[in-house]
């Protein structure tokens, strides 16, 4: 009996310390970007946007499909190239000279801007914020549209709270 109530405690508290450490992963630092501006590519980005994304980005950024054995410099072509970190995705479609000529971006579970979280919590008083999912859509010479979509409860309710961002590249 000693045995199996120790080995419980055993289990309880190694599942304490794994949450802990998944939420110490989710509490990322924000930066201050609006576009960062790449010599193949711009990567859109929202002001203080989760560091995840700014550099899942910046790698992305500085992928060159022309150094890649399937591009055809002889042939006009498009490519499309889906880059993916954990549960992020970026899937970038590039013109035959190189650039990024549209991109979807996917992130889950990533912090959501400061300016954000405050209004939503001015909002909804007493909710907490469980999840935030990202999506970035880029097409050139559009405006960027960057969106979250928000998961909040209190209690045994809960909501979805959806927010849109267009932003321009100028």
């Amino acid at each position: 009996m000693k045995t199996s109530l120790l080995g419980l405690i055993f289990l309880g508290l190694t599942n304490l310390t794994f949450s802990q450490n998944q939420m110490a992963f989710n509490n990322t630092n924000t930066s201050d970007y609006l576009v960062v501006k790449k010599a193949n590519t711009n990567a859109i980005i929202s002001n203080q946007v989760s560091k995840r994304i700014t550099t899942f980005q910046d790698v992305v950024s500085k992928y060159d499909i022309t150094s890649n054995s399937i591009y055809t410099p002889n042939i006009p072509a498009t490519y499309t190239v889906v880059f993916e970190e954990a549960n992020n995705v970026i899937t970038n479609h590039y013109g035959h000279d190189g650039e990024v000529i549209s991109s979807y971006q996917k992130f889950e579970d990533i912090r959501l801007p400061n300016n954000l979280s405050a209004d939503i919590l001015k909002t909804y008083p007493g909710w907490s914020i469980i999840a935030v999912h990202c999506s970035i859509k880029y097409e050139k010479d559009k405006p960027t549209v960057v969106s979250y979509k928000v998961k909040i409860n209190k209690g045994t309710k809960s909501k979805t709270i959806k927010i849109t961002e267009h932003k321009d590249l100028d």
